[in-house]
């Protein structure tokens, strides 16, 4: 039964989920699906059955798609503290501590994604690697052209995929 209660509301999140990201950001049922999708999702994670990482992520992305800053960065952190590697809770830390005004933080987050992520096949982690590297050359060289060196040297990082070096060098 304990079971079969998990994996009910882990797939109603996780397909509700979807449906959010197809739907967009104007239809009118929206903030609805999101809060039912949340309570799916913290069903699932507070049955203690089984807490990935993955899902957690996910819970966070809903609550910031509500507006809740605060718990989702109470889930990202703790996803980091656990697994410092994870790629999305470390980029969506940072940007949340870019919106908050604490560019070193935000530093901070986007130099784990780069030193420490490993790209999951099936997932976004590459598209998030090369963001994290934009935001920290971004971060660090605020004004546009004034240092153009720091794509070489982002990409000195261990987790920078290598695939990206070109698009670096037909940007440069």
């Amino acid at each position: 039964m304990h079971s079969a209660y998990v994996q009910y509301h882990t797939l109603t999140g996780v397909r509700s989920f979807q449906r959010l990201a197809a739907i967009g950001s104007s239809a009118p049922d929206r903030s609805t699906l999101i809060d039912r999708t949340i309570d799916h999702y913290e069903h699932a994670l507070s049955a203690g059955f089984a807490e990935p990482a993955d899902r957690r992520q996910e819970l966070a992305s809903l609550h910031l798609l509500r507006g809740d800053v605060a718990n989702a960065h109470n889930l990202l952190t703790a996803i980091v503290a656990e697994h410092p590697g994870h790629i999305e809770a470390n980029y969506r830390l940072g940007v949340i501590e870019r919106d908050r005004g604490d560019v070193t933080q935000a530093k901070h987050a986007w130099q784990r994604v780069l030193a420490q992520g490993r790209p999951r096949s099936g997932s976004h982690d590459d598209e998030l690697l090369l963001r994290s590297a934009l935001e920290l050359g971004a971060s660090t060289y605020p004004k546009a052209g004034s240092n153009r060196h720091w794509p070489s040297t982002v990409r000195a990082w261990p987790a920078f995929p290598a695939k990206w070096n070109s698009f670096f060098r037909r940007a440069l």
